[in-house]
């Protein structure tokens, strides 16, 4: 029944895409590349927020990776990427 089984699975088409061959090599690790100024590489997320006595309901997240220090500016849900800029 295994024979039959894994026959089964080399011949399907769907089957061979899906499973991932594991006696590939795996490659090196690549380390991230060391910062040297602060704002030279940033992240940006928003995070809805309930609305506050302003009329906020929205706040965006900066996070310097040099620093690794959060900065959050409050914002309205309906802001495009001209304001956010």
């Amino acid at each position: 029944m295994v024979t039959d089984i894994n026959r089964y699975v080399q011949n399907c088409n769907n089957c061979r895409r899906s499973i991932i061959p594991q006696d590939k090599t795996l490659g090196l690790l690549k380390p991230l590349p060391i910062l040297e100024r602060p704002w030279q590489h940033i992240s940006i997320d928003f995070h809805e927020l309930p609305t506050d006595r302003d009329g906020y309901n929205m706040v965006i997240i900066l996070v310097n990776h040099f620093s690794k220090h959060p900065f959050l500016i409050p914002c309205y849900k309906n802001i495009d990427a001209k304001e956010a800029a």
